[in-house]
């Protein structure tokens, strides 16, 4: 067989192959295209913002004063009160009484007004 037949005879043998190939290729492309088009009409409806600890402490040590109020800026996290409920739970409980709820998991409230202005309910086994 000479060098001008082999090709059409191998276009023949594996044209709907390539032309699958083609088709894939060209399905493809067109949905990352429409993704990459989502993604940043989303990223200009929302952006994402982030801050690091590192950035916050590096302008922070710029001046003492701006050091303390950083710090005082902090979210605390209370870890002591009369009442305590669960960070996925509904329900607050007295300290006192018996509760499963993991120690990473509780958060405490000074008051049961506190605890009830968060959206928690009161245990009715606890207060009976």
């Amino acid at each position: 067989m000479d060098d001008e037949s082999r090709v059409p005879a191998w276009w023949e043998r594996y044209k709907d192959n390539i032309v699958s190939l083609v088709e894939l290729c060209l399905v493809a492309a067109v949905f990352f295209g429409l993704g990459m088009l989502f993604a940043q009409r989303s990223a200009q409806r929302h952006p994402v913002v982030i801050t690091t600890a590192a950035s916050s402490y590096a302008a922070a040590t710029s001046s003492p004063t701006a050091l303390t109020a950083a710090v005082q800026s902090l979210p605390q996290r209370q870890t002591a009160g009369a009442y305590v409920a669960s960070k996925s739970g509904k329900t607050y409980y007295l300290t006192t009484c018996n509760n499963t709820i993991k120690e990473t998991n509780k958060i405490y409230f000074a008051t049961a007004e506190d605890a009830e202005k968060a959206g928690y309910v009161p245990s009715k086994t606890c207060f009976k």
